[in-house]
């Protein structure tokens, strides 16, 4: 089973297979029980991560909140819950994240991460990867209260190659990222 959508060919599929394998092993590491994974319609700057939003100035504020992406920016959203045998299982979402209601992404409108799920990694990642030659995905861990948050970008120059990191080292991504892809 795939998380995202590998039927694309060339650097879309190459970028989806980074972007899923990173998810999966952030999955591995926290040992989180839920993945909630949401596809974003283009490219997202590092600036995201922990942005909940502006009244007038934009506001990175604590605790961390789903990120303000307008609601015409999701594409989609998914949800997984681990079985009994470890494996994800697709879910129906019956509260999406990102609410469609007119001004939903205001601050005060975002809910709080860490009262959403005990044991989740939130992944957030970028379409129309080959006609940008960018690529972004953001993770947010939830473990019992704690929140932990990460961003990778990526450049397409005949191949992907991490080009900016926040809140983990680019070491990290490249050493899991070596250990092979695990998807599509």
């Amino acid at each position: 089973m795939h998380l995202m959508p590998c039927e694309d060919s060339g650097p879309d599929r190459e970028f989806l297979a980074i972007a899923e394998t990173l998810v999966l092993r952030a999955l591995e590491n926290s040992r989180a029980q839920e993945l909630f994974l949401v596809e974003i319609d283009n490219w997202f700057g590092f600036k995201w991560r922990n942005f909940t939003g502006k009244n007038l100035v934009p506001m990175w504020l604590q605790p961390v909140r789903v990120p303000a992406f307008h609601p015409h920016r999701i594409v989609t959203e998914k949800y997984f819950v681990r079985g009994g045998n470890g494996e994800l299982k697709e879910q129906v979402i019956t509260k999406p994240l990102h609410s469609r209601v007119k001004h939903a992404y205001l601050p005060q409108a975002q809910p709080q991460i860490a009262r959403l799920s005990r044991s989740a990694v939130f992944a957030w990642y970028s379409r129309q990867a080959k006609a940008n030659r960018a690529a972004s995905l953001m993770i947010y861990i939830a473990i019992d209260g704690d929140v932990s948050t990460w961003y990778a970008g990526f450049k397409y120059t005949d191949r992907w190659l991490v080009d900016k990191t926040q809140g983990i080292e680019r070491d990290r991504v490249d050493g899991w990222l070596q250990e092979g892809l695990l998807a599509c």
